[in-house]
Parts: structure tokens; sequence; C-alpha cells
């Protein structure tokens, strides 16, 4: 402080050096005084740190290795904008550290068994905190049970006839990915039978792994009285083969036998089926039975081969695809069956007047083979007197739609490998999209000569376009009918032609109009691909074809729609099944990787599959929770992630 009454800056100041600890006067009555005061802040308080919770997650990696763990961030308050965090990772928690890394999140890669997780945080001021918490990781994935039908015979015991069987008896190949085979827990019921249980009768095998995970699969045991040690018995037997006339087996065939009521059974993957220990001498009547997925192996090119075979161009050859293109169970072929049959393509509905299968007995022989639908041919086996020895009843099953014969009869057959023989480039001109617009979607194909029919589904993002109507235009033969509007509120528009195209040229096939709710660009948001149409076309000699859709760009580019491809499960929400569609551009692994609203993962499920459209079918067990999931899916360095709602 100075006094300016007082103050001689010329004058003799002195310092008076007096000091105070860290305090220096001065003052020699010159006006002038001084003081230093020096003040040290220091922190002493070390951080405040909240550690995650313990948790457990399920290992569903199909070879029992390490698995991702997606774990919270440790929240941590200080004052100090300098933290250090350092993470020790004790892997089985064994008191030896495995893994230190400098970070906040400890997620990563960790094998089955309980690992303890170490936080140490430190500030500026060197005060630091520790906490930890245990990470269990647990095998998550089921065992995969495998189940085989046996025929045991009855033995005499106390005035009748029994048998036990046991587990290893019915089980095929079960199999998981963590336990080895003769680790996994066994168990089947029921076990024991007796006279009261003759002839076929279904048993639960459960396959439990060292983690408690489980799975069950069910048999056929068909149990006989061949000593005849139960009163009354003729051991009369009625079996045979359900098949296509291909020779392969169909399954899930329901066969029923009458009088008997409620004696049914399906047919596995081999199509047999067998009815034992039934009263010699009287009559039965046995019929076979399949409504379910009634799409399979129908396609336009079935439309094709109808029409066709109306035009008298090419005639069907066998009297099973005349049967087969009956759509609507008139007793005769006609346009209706057409109509029909692109009505439930569109739609992916059944058909309206008919069951999805058909059957007849394999010895019938057909009065004129060119013209089956005019005589009353039987769909069931009726035997009068049932011999002692027994009655071997085969069947042929009828597609119905399917007059290619591309249906898949039963599951080991697996997916169709289809060869591509060319390829038909659909174009259209990119966009701006602008919230509230009105656009136009106009369609050409580069060439089309040769081309006699074509399918596929456009998909597109139901929240940026809602779709507003289509427009047929100079494509011979279009028209509303071609086109299946059932799902569009889910942003999927089927797409199903035949005929014989007037020109090759550049004039618009069809138009496809929209109200454009969002921004983006017309090629980022619309796509072909085979969601429910395989998406394919086919030339004059039958052969198919790769469909391609491409966006004219800016300066002459082309912009293609192909690449990985995620499509919404359907239906969504659902409580027991759902699908799972996908499009690969080029065939590969995929794995699909389902999460919960935490992260944990629930279930990855991987394979092989083919460039083009593919699904997974899951089933509600497969997941094992309620609510909301995630499912991603990663191919080739490329991945994408949608949600869905599993219901209670």
């Amino acid at each position: 402080m100075v006094d300016w009454s007082k103050y001689d800056k010329f004058g003799n100041n002195t310092n008076l050096g007096i000091y105070l600890d860290t305090l220096q006067y001065r003052d020699n009555g010159d006006g002038y005084f001084q003081w230093v005061q020096v003040i040290k802040v220091l922190d002493t308080t070390a951080p405040k740190i909240f550690c995650p919770n313990d948790v457990t997650i399920l290992n569903n990696e199909p070879n029992c290795g390490p698995t991702y763990a997606n774990l919270d961030d440790v929240v941590v308050i200080d004052c100090s904008p300098k933290i250090k965090a350092t993470i020790s990772v004790d892997l089985y928690n064994d008191g030896s550290i495995n893994v230190v890394k400098q970070d906040l999140n400890a997620s990563g890669e960790y094998p089955n068994g309980v690992h303890r997780i170490h936080y140490k945080v430190e500030d500026g001021c060197n005060n630091f905190t520790t906490c930890s918490f245990l990470l269990t990781v647990v095998d998550g994935k089921k065992p995969q049970a495998s189940c085989r039908n046996i025929n045991i015979d009855l033995m005499a015991m106390n005035g009748g006839g029994m048998a036990q069987i046991t587990a290893a008896m019915i089980n095929l190949a079960s199999t998981d990915n963590c336990t080895p085979a003769h680790k996994l827990l066994l168990s089947v019921t029921p076990e024991v039978f007796t006279c009261d249980e003759l002839g076929p009768n279904e048993v639960q095998l459960t396959v439990t792994d060292e983690a408690g995970n489980f799975d069950v699969c069910f048999a056929i045991v068909n149990v006989q009285d061949n000593m005849n040690v139960c009163p009354g018995n003729l051991n009369g037997t009625i079996q045979g083969f359900v098949k296509d006339a291909t020779l392969e087996a169909v399954e899930d065939v329901e066969v029923t036998i009458d009088p008997v009521n409620g004696l049914k059974m399906m047919t596995g993957n081999n199509g047999f089926f067998q009815f034992a220990n039934l009263n010699a001498g009287q009559g039965y009547l046995v019929q076979p039975m399949k409504d379910d997925n009634p799409l399979n192996g129908v396609s336009t090119y079935d439309i094709l081969l109808i029409q066709k075979h109306l035009l008298g161009i090419k005639a069907l050859s066998s009297p099973y695809r005349i049967i087969a293109a009956d759509v609507n169970r008139s007793e005769n072929i006609s346009v209706a069956d057409i109509i029909d049959l692109r009505k439930s393509l569109l739609n992916a509905s059944p058909f309206a007047n008919n069951t999805s299968w058909r059957f007849i007995p394999s010895d019938y022989v057909f009065t004129n083979p060119f013209n089956p639908l005019k005589e009353a041919w039987p769909e069931y086996i009726e035997i009068k007197s049932l011999p002692e020895t027994g009655w071997q009843s085969n069947f042929t099953g009828i597609k119905v739609g399917d007059v290619s014969g591309d249906a898949t009869p039963h599951s080991l057959l697996g997916a169709e490998t289809r060869n591509m023989m060319g390829e038909v480039i659909f174009e259209t001109e990119d966009q701006e999209l602008q919230a509230g617009d009105y656009i136009e979607m106009p369609v050409r194909a580069s060439d089309l000569d040769g081309v006699e029919g074509f399918q596929f589904t456009l998909a597109f993002d139901p929240a940026t376009l809602r779709f507003a109507g289509v427009k047929p235009g100079q494509l011979a033969g279009i028209g509303e009918d071609n086109f299946g509007t059932r799902h569009v509120d889910q942003g999927y528009l089927n797409v199903s032609w035949n005929g014989n195209p007037e020109s090759a040229g550049q004039e618009v096939l069809f138009t496809i109009a929209f109200h454009v709710q969002d921004g983006g660009r017309l090629s980022e948001k619309v796509s072909l691909h085979s969601q429910m149409l395989r998406a394919e076309a086919y030339d004059k000699e039958g052969e198919l074809m790769q469909t391609v859709l491409r966006f004219a760009g800016e300066s002459g580019t082309w912009i293609s729609s192909e690449g990985l491809q995620l499509y919404q499960n359907r239906p969504n929400p659902f409580r027991e099944e759902t699908i799972i569609g996908f499009e690969l551009p080029q065939a590969g692994r995929a794995t699909m990787t389902f999460t919960d609203v935490s992260g944990r993962v629930l279930r990855i499920l991987e394979g092989d599959f083919q460039k083009g459209y593919n699904e997974f079918r899951i089933q509600r067990q497969d997941i094992q929770t309620a609510g909301l999931v995630w499912y991603r899916l990663t191919a080739d360095g490329m991945s994408a992630t949608r949600r869905m709602m599993i219901m209670e």
C-alpha cells in the first residue's frame, strides 16, 4: 500500500527485515508498506468411483471359446479433469493379474469362468480409489438334442408284457459346444411300456450339459408284441412311406387310421409311418394330410409353365404335375389357377380352396395319365380286411402349385443351390428426397429380349417412403394383379410377371409412387431382394437369371443396390417363431448375434450361406427372454443391426 501524502520515491526505503512464517513486512515510515502472502490450495480428497455390480453373461460361442462381454463404464466423480484409470483383470479370480490396461471400460473377450476386474482411479494430486467386481461367464448355448425312432418288443411279465428303454437307445448323436458327449446328462420319459402302449408312442429325450442348459427332442417308440404276450393280440401292422414323385421322403405328414379314434403319427425325414398291433381281419382306412408352407417350391416360373400348358406350347409332363397345377381344386386347369397361384405368391398367403399337399397311393395307375383330373383317384388307402402278416401302404406326395418340381420335401435336403445364367438389369433414376414430396420411380430394363418372366421383392424404408401406388407401363400384360401390396406397411412390395415383352428397349415397364416422409437419396432407401419372393428371372429355355436394380446417378454413373442387407424379422412382435431374412453380396460365412438391452449376448447363430437371399428361423426357446432384443448380422467385414420384440 502507498500513502501518497508521505511517499517519496527517492527516499531511503529500507526493509525492516521482519519475517513471520511466509509473510514479509516492510515499513520505515516513508509511506510505503509491503506484505507478501503465499497461499497453497491442496487436494487431499480421493476420487469417488462407482463400480458395476457383479455381472453374469452367457457364452454362446459355437466352439466354447472366449466371448465378448459388453460392460458398462465405471462412473468417476472428482474435481480434477485429469483422471487416470487402470484396469487389472484377474482371470479365474485366482489372485494373479493377467491383463492390465489404461481405460474406464473393461469390455472385451473373456473365457468361461469367474473373473475379478479391478479398477484403480487416480487424480492429478496422487489421490486414488480402487474397486472391483466379478464377471461370471457361463455356457449359454444349449445342447443339440438328436433322437431316433426305435422298435421294442414286450417281454412276458405278470400275465402280460413289459419293456423298458434307456435314454441311450433314443439318443442319436446329441452334442454340445462345451460339454463332451460322454458327459451330457440324458433322460427319457416315459421309459416303461406295457400292453396298454402297443403301437407308436411319443417319448421325450432331454439332453442337459454341465452348465445346466438343456434341449429336448421327440422320438417314436413303436411297442410290438412279436412274442404274443399280450392277451388278444393279433399283431397286425400297417406301415409305409410317403415320398414325392422323385422318391424323396416327405416329412411332417400327418397319417391317420380309421376306425381307430385318435391314432395318428407324423412322418419323419425318412417319410416312414407305422401302426402296429392292429386287429387282423378288421377293415382300416389310411389317409395322409399336410397343409403347411404353401409356397414351398412355388414361383412365377410355375405360373409360366401352367400358362404354356394352357396355350398348348408345352404340356405338363406327368399326371402329378397336372394335379399340382390344379391350384383351386376345380378338377381342371384354367386361368383361374394362375390367378389364385399368383395371388398366394404375391401376398404370401395359403391357397384359397386347396391344401398345400395332396397324396395318392403310390401303386395307383391312372386311366389317362394325360388327363388325371377327369378321374376319381383316391387320396387314401382302404384295407377291407387286415391280414395277420400286415400291410404295406405307400403314398406319393404332390406339392400343389409346384409344377417345376422345386419343393423341398424334407429338412435334410437343405437349401437349394441354384445356378444363375446371366442377369436382367432393372434401372431407375436416383433422386434427392425431401420430406413432404410426392415422387414417382419409373422402372426400366436394359434388355428383356428372351425373358419370359421375373419376380422379386422391392424393399424400401417405410420410415422414409410411404407406398402411394403403382402405374402399369409398356410391359405387355403388366397390371395391378402383378403387384402384392399386403406388406407395403413393412416396406415390401412383391412383383411377379410372366409373358412376352413386346419391346426390349428403354420404355417404362411400370412406375411406383411414394409419399416422402424424410430426407435422403432414393438409392439408399430402395433395394431389390428376395425377402419374400426369390429375386430371379426366366429365359425362353427355362434357365434362371439374376435380377439387379441400379440407379442412374450424376454424370452417367450407376449406383447398384446390391450389398449386405438385413431385413426386419417377420412376424414382429412374435411369441413362438419368427424368420429373419438377409441378403449376402457373395457366398460365405455369416454370424447372427442376439443381445438384450443391457448388451448381454443371448445367442449366436452362424453358418455358410449362398449369395443372395438367406434366412434364419428363430424359435422362442432359442432366445429365452422377452422384451426388446437386438440382432446383428456380420459377414465379410460388414455388419447391420435391427431390433425385434419378443412377447410374453
